[in-house]
Parts: C-alpha cells; sequence; structure tokens
C-alpha cells in the first residue's frame, strides 16, 4: 500500500482527529449477500484489513460507515435489495485504494458478503446531519445521557464548530437512542447523534473528521438522514 503524504493530524487517541480541513470523499460499492449482523463494524474491519492485506490500526485517513441493508429480526441486515452497500470514507489519496475492493468477499463474522461496483461521491454539506451511533471518552459514567452530552459537546466544539448557546447562533445537538457496540470483546456505549443548523463549513467539518473514536469501526461517521439507511 502506497504511504500517504499527507500527515496524520494531531489528537487524542480517542480518535479525535483535527483532520477538518483535509477534504474526503465517499467510495461506495454494491454489497451481495445473504446478511450480516446489525452490530459488524469491528468484524467488517477486520474483513477489509483481511481483503486487502494491510494493517490499517493506525489509518486515521480511513472511515467504516458501515454495511446498508433492510432490517431483519434478532438483529440482522439483510443484503438482498439493490439498495445493500458498503460505505467506506477515505482521504483523496486512498480513493483507488478503496475502489480495490471492487469484487472481493469479504467474511464477516462468518457470513459472506460481495462486493460490487464502486462509485465514488464528493461531500456535500448538509444543515443536518446524523450518526448511527457515536462513542467517546467521558469523565463519568457514559450511561447517563448527560454526561456523555457533555463529552460530546466538546469533542464538536475541538473541531471548531459553532454550537448554540445563550445569545449565540450556531448548531444544535440532539442525542437519540443508545446503543452498545461490540469491539472486540469488549462492549462500548454510545449514542445517535443528530445535528441540526449547521453551517455549510461546519457540516464538511463534521463529515470530514467525523466526531469521536472508532470511526474505523462505524462510530462517529455522519452523513445527511435522506443517505443513511443502515
Amino acid at each position: 500500500m502506497t504511504e500517504s503524504k499527507q500527515e496524520m493530524p494531531t489528537g487524542e487517541g480517542d480518535g479525535h482527529e483535527r483532520g477538518a480541513d483535509i477534504v474526503r470523499f465517499d467510495v461506495v460499492l454494491r454489497a451481495m449477500g445473504e446478511r450480516v449482523v446489525v452490530d459488524h463494524g469491528y468484524a467488517l474491519f477486520g474483513a477489509i484489513a483481511r481483503a486487502t492485506g494491510d494493517d490499517l490500526h493506525g489509518a486515521w485517513w480511513l472511515a467504516v460507515a458501515g454495511l446498508r441493508g433492510v432490517s431483519r429480526s434478532k438483529g440482522e441486515l439483510g443484503l438482498s435489495t439493490p439498495g445493500s452497500e458498503l460505505r467506506l470514507r477515505v482521504t483523496q489519496d486512498r480513493v483507488a485504494w478503496a475502489t480495490q475492493l471492487a469484487g472481493r468477499e469479504l467474511s464477516v463474522r462468518g457470513d459472506l458478503v460481495r462486493l460490487g461496483v464502486s462509485q465514488t461521491f464528493t461531500l456535500r454539506p448538509s444543515r443536518t446531519l446524523r450518526a448511527r451511533v457515536v462513542t467517546t471518552k467521558v469523565h463519568g459514567d457514559v450511561r447517563d445521557a448527560e454526561v456523555f452530552r457533555k463529552a460530546l459537546t466538546e469533542r464538536v466544539r475541538e473541531l471548531g464548530v459553532r454550537l448554540a448557546e445563550p445569545g449565540v447562533r450556531g448548531a444544535r445537538l440532539e442525542l437519540g437512542e443508545r446503543r452498545v457496540v461490540r469491539v472486540s470483546e469488549e462492549l462500548v456505549v454510545g449514542y445517535q447523534v443528530t445535528l441540526y443548523d449547521l453551517s455549510d463549513a461546519d457540516s464538511l467539518k463534521v463529515l470530514y473528521a467525523g466526531v469521536g473514536g472508532r470511526r474505523r469501526f462505524g462510530c462517529g461517521v455522519f452523513m445527511a438522514p435522506a443517505s443513511e439507511g443502515f
């Protein structure tokens, strides 16, 4: 794999890279298969690393939005519909790396996923952005929504995003459902997060850098709600 010419942005080990000014692109590949589990982020990352033969644990330039499919019972996603896809968010110099996955097969916790043709999309600003799940370090009990909100507010402001406060116009942050994701043998608590009333510049900061950690495992990757179907 060709080494990136870009330097890794500085930031916390939790994944808060200050890369909000580094342009990203979405590479979307058709995904075909019978099913995968809904909580597939960590296993999917491992499957991609095996398929490419690359050590991706330090790949700050990669965010894996996850597999999109049709929800089934028992915590499964069906991948038999035309809209089933894998979405990867990468820096410009890694687009070719992502598109090489077209035609590969991934084994995700024992379920086979075949990847088809790829399309590359420029990220465009949206006043509303949503992430299925966001995780971050907190001081206190992460199961307390207000504790998590305080930590998340700090993360968003670190990106340079202006948030609304008394007498100041800005974006609004809303927590949704609390969710638990498996990372190796660890269960990690996070929340669905929606940001409203973003300026174009702030929207791109969130899209480019994401919020919180574990973005290679599907956490903290934001999209306009209309494009988020997983």
